[in-house]
């Protein structure tokens, strides 16, 4: 529609550019009749119509040329950012996605690991622990860069202790490549790592004085952006406190802590 409404412009232009040689030299006609001196005639008509000569014609090329390479080039730049755009479209809705997995209605992160020394044989004793399952949600590979996580324990329920497992400096390599639609099945630690005194076990999951925390981070790309000379860094972070003292006989976890805590890019 815009080459339609150009090109009946311009065709309407060139025609009242034609007619204006055309209603000169009828002027000229006239002049020359009328007037008695031949010599000031053609001065006058050539002073008057100085475009009727020849040479129009390549001013009137020149300008189509002009206008046609500038609507040409206008067209390409039109068309090079459509399939930018769509590029973009394409492997933001084809992008993986790593999120911490979850079932109709909960998360899943299971149930940490408090046992105090003196409740288990020797052999048995292990670190405050909790199991988590991650899932790449996406339509791609993810190709993970960093992966830590982190079970912290505090005193408020709303804000986590310094959680060095946002710091970037602080974040291990973890090269690998993990396929779209899996899950997997992992572990967060207190550090260093621990088991729990009777004391924590009582006021985390009795008395509510204290709140175990599950913080961790997810750093990845599409690997098959590189085959197309882009790169994009995504990153997943997630914060969750354990709600035991609420509802003893419905414990789970629940996000919270700072909006930058839970949050996906």
């Amino acid at each position: 529609m815009a080459f339609r409404r150009f090109a009946a412009s311009f065709v309407v232009g060139l025609a009242i550019f034609l007619a204006i040689p055309l209603s000169c030299e009828s002027h000229q006609a006239s002049t020359i009749h009328n007037q008695t001196s031949a010599a000031s005639n053609t001065t006058q008509n050539n002073q008057q119509c100085w475009y009727a000569s020849p040479e129009w014609a390549l001013v009137i090329v020149g300008i189509v040329t002009f206008i046609l390479i500038g609507y040409q080039a206008r067209e390409t730049a039109r068309a090079t950012k459509t399939m930018q755009e769509n590029t973009k479209a394409f492997l933001a809705e084809n992008r993986p996605w790593m999120l911490l997995s979850r079932d109709e209605t909960f998360t899943k992160i299971y149930e940490p690991y408090l046992k105090p020394i003196g409740k288990v044989p020797p052999q048995e004793h292990r670190e405050v622990s909790c199991p988590f399952v991650i899932r790449n949600y996406g339509k791609s590979p993810a190709q993970i860069l960093a992966f830590n996580t982190e079970l912290l324990i505090g005193d408020s329920k709303y804000m986590p202790p310094l959680a060095n497992v946002f710091n970037t400096v602080s974040v291990s390599a973890y090269p690998y490549v993990f396929p779209q639609g899996e899950s997997e099945r992992h572990y967060a630690f207190i550090e260093p790592q621990r088991s729990a005194t009777e004391e924590e076990e009582r006021e985390i999951l009795f008395e509510g004085k204290k709140f175990i925390w599950l913080c961790g981070l997810i750093r990845y790309r599409n690997p098959l952006e590189q085959t197309r000379g882009t790169s994009t860094v995504h990153e997943t972070t997630f914060c969750y406190v354990y709600t035991a003292w609420e509802r003893p006989s419905a414990r789970t976890w629940i996000p919270s802590g700072p909006d930058e805590y839970n949050k996906a890019t």
